[in-house]
């Protein structure tokens, strides 16, 4: 029950959090010199930065 229950939370956070990525690209264009970057560029920097900072919250709880 409990793994189940966790297993759809994490699948509604991860959903939401492509969701708020994709919207953030849309609402919040970066602009280098005279040109936007792309919306998948964008995306995909949000995400690597959840991932990097996922990674380190994960050596920090295992660790200590």
């Amino acid at each position: 029950g409990w793994i189940a229950f966790h297993l759809v939370v994490l699948a509604f956070a991860l959903y939401h959090s492509y969701t708020w990525f994709s919207s953030s690209a849309v609402v919040m264009p970066v602009k280098i010199g005279d040109r936007f970057l792309p919306r998948s560029t964008v995306i995909l920097l949000n995400v690597a930065g959840m991932i990097v900072v996922s990674i380190v919250v994960f050596v920090l709880f295992t660790t200590l």
